[in-house]
């Protein structure tokens, strides 16, 4: 280990411990940027410099114990600085043998993980990816009443100014507003539903539709904002039913190809509207247009999967 360099991380600790966090910061930094990591006792120390970093740049601007929401633009800043510095504090962590681990736990900087981990700079970021785990699809064993407990506690904590943040914030709505619609609490539900229609501007088409559907919009609504199948929604009853999946795919990959469909396309669009209102409320109707339907979905999946065969070939 770099002995000087551990002395400079020595003093600087002093001089946090005798609240002179500008003066601790000052000297972990350049500690930081000159300590190699080829040991494991070199990363034991370059990740107590991390750690110490972080821990000093916080208390240095008085924000160690603020909520991150009422943070001022300034020190969010900082926030992220002292972030990043953490993130990199884990990663030299994660990779530490037994006896290095216990030099850094040991004769550096006690409880480091944990302080790192109950900030809520990085607590919200780590619960987060506790509730991906929980979540179906995730690591674990599926509880959804406990991811959405860890998801709405993320979301107390994370703070849409800070970048890192913001995608880690509209996973979680993603996911609450399927989580809730699951486990019985559509006003929930609704809510995060909502919060990703308003934000998220660059949703696909069947991820908008679901959170759509999830929102309690109308058909009515529904098809004016985004589907443009209006007969076929309006027939077999909702936007993400699989035969309307079928005609949009059909509609996006062959018919938009070429200039005739495109034709096609656009007078349907606008000529089908009135026709989709009318079904709503005619359900002899809406099922005879279901019926005549059904073949030209099978004609369509056929296509598509000759397309696709085809592309293999």
């Amino acid at each position: 280990m770099n002995q000087r360099l551990l002395e400079q991380f020595r003093n600087a600790s002093q001089a946090a411990h005798d609240g002179d966090f500008s003066k601790a910061v000052s000297m972990c930094e350049q500690a930081f940027a000159e300590a190699p990591e080829q040991t494991g006792d070199d990363r034991a120390l370059k990740a107590a410099l991390a750690f110490q970093c972080g821990y000093c740049l916080l208390k240095s601007h008085g924000i160690s114990d603020t909520p991150l929401q009422r943070l001022t633009s300034q020190q969010v800043e900082v926030a992220s600085r002292a972030r990043a510095f953490w993130l990199e504090n884990m990663r030299l962590y994660g990779s530490l043998d037994p006896s290095s681990e216990a030099l850094f736990n040991g004769d550096l900087a006690p409880g480091a993980q944990a302080v790192v981990l109950e900030a809520p700079l990085m607590r919200g970021e780590h619960l987060v990816y506790q509730a991906h785990s929980l979540a179906p699809g995730g690591d674990q064993t599926s509880d959804k009443g406990g991811a959405v407990e860890l998801f709405d506690e993320a979301l107390a904590l994370l703070d849409q100014r800070i970048p890192e943040h913001q995608n880690l914030i509209r996973m979680a709505h993603r996911r609450l507003a399927v989580l809730c619609n699951d486990t019985g609490r559509p006003e929930e539900a609704a809510r995060h539903a909502e919060w990703v229609l308003t934000n998220e501007k660059d949703l696909d088409s069947t991820s908008r539709m679901m959170m759509q559907v999830i929102a309690g919009k109308t058909s009515s609504e529904i098809l004016s904002s985004s589907s443009k199948c209006f007969i076929a929604t309006a027939a077999f009853g909702s936007p993400t039913a699989v035969e309307v999946s079928v005609l949009r795919e059909f509609r996006d990959r062959r018919m938009m190809s070429g200039p005739t469909g495109q034709i096609c396309i656009a007078l349907y669009e606008r000529l089908s509207p009135p026709v989709s209102r009318f079904l709503e409320t005619h359900e002899i109707m809406r099922k005879a247009v279901r019926l005549a339907l059904v073949p030209v979905v099978t004609v369509a999946r056929l296509s598509l999967q000759a397309r696709l065969r085809g592309g293999h070939n």
